[in-house]
């Protein structure tokens, strides 16, 4: 799932790995640090027609990064608050 990563370094697009109720994996290229804050607008889908997916806002912190390729990184993110933008 297709996801905007906002930080202090900036937004870049990222894509989910894994999703829980506490948090998230991402691939992206933005290399962010350890307890980096971080903002995460997601669109989870519904598998409804009238209403598709649910624009979701995600506040959390970087807890692991990992490097998978030259230039993209994995973040693990843990979830301090969400809230639904309908």
């Amino acid at each position: 799932m297709a996801v905007c990563l906002r930080s202090s370094e900036g937004e870049s697009n990222a894509m989910t790995r894994d999703v829980s109720s506490n948090g998230m994996f991402l691939s992206t290229r933005s290399k962010l640090t350890v307890d980096s804050a971080v903002e995460l607008e997601a669109r989870i889908p519904l598998g409804n027609s009238a209403f598709p997916a649910m624009p979701i806002l995600y506040a959390g912190r970087v807890v692991r990064v990992e490097v998978l390729t030259s230039d993209e990184f994995g973040i693990a993110v843990c979830f301090s608050r969400y809230e639904y933008l309908v």
